[in-house]
């Protein structure tokens, strides 16, 4: 009997290791995918890869999830800079269906706060003056409650200063009230570790153009 049991889980070990070595080459090959997308703007590859890791991933495996949702995000972005709102909303719905998948497995991940406050930073993008009044103060909380929880990641402070920065300075934004949290996210880029090459890693390049640009456009007003 004990043989059987010793067999038992030995073959259980086995095939566990395998699944978590997939999973890591399949990973690692998608967030190759994501990093080359960062450069060519098209995030549909890896949002569909993403979903696909998602759907086969071990239990309790946060990062694709989190990553489908961060590629519709992207997704997102794009649908604003060409004028088209209705798939900004579309993209966001998507987001957010994979981040509350994500949300299930690690619920105070600040990661994954983050991120909720960039989706409803979103929102305002598809409507700002039908949206902006119910979004922004959302984004903000979300953006806080990240902080709050991983004081040292600095997506959460790089989110919130983006958000500042493009608030109009008469609803409580611009950038004089971005810059600090420019700043404060630049210092941990430059000293966050994480946790594997797999873990998010993206925002330093973005945060220091908007930390240039609000410290220019401070100095300007200045003179």
């Amino acid at each position: 009997m004990r043989a059987l049991i010793f067999l038992f889980s030995l073959v259980l070990s086995l095939s566990t290791f395998a699944q978590n070595d997939r999973y890591t080459a399949a990973m690692e090959k998608a967030v190759g995918e994501l990093q080359a997308a960062e450069q060519t703007r098209d995030f549909s590859a890896p949002a569909n890869t993403f979903e696909r890791i998602t759907a086969a991933a071990p239990e309790g495996e946060w990062l694709p999830a989190y990553y489908q949702s961060y590629c519709h995000i992207m997704q997102a972005v794009g649908a604003m800079q060409q004028g088209k709102p209705d798939q900004i909303t579309a993209f966001l719905e998507k987001a957010q269906g994979a981040l509350d998948k994500a949300k299930e497995i690690s619920p105070e991940n600040p990661e994954i706060l983050a991120l909720q406050g960039y989706i409803y930073t979103g929102h305002i993008w598809a409507d700002p003056m039908g949206n902006g009044p119910m979004y922004s103060p959302q984004s903000v909380a979300a953006y806080q409650t990240a902080i709050e929880a991983g004081p040292d990641h600095p997506r959460a402070y790089h989110l919130m200063g983006m958000h500042l920065f493009y608030m109009p300075a008469m609803y409580g934004g611009g950038p004089e009230r971005a810059v600090s949290y420019l700043e404060k996210a630049a210092e941990r880029f430059e000293s966050y570790e994480p946790a594997s090459p797999m873990h998010p890693a993206w925002g330093s390049y973005f945060n220091q153009q908007l930390l240039e640009q609000a410290t220019a456009k401070l100095e300007k007003e200045e003179k």
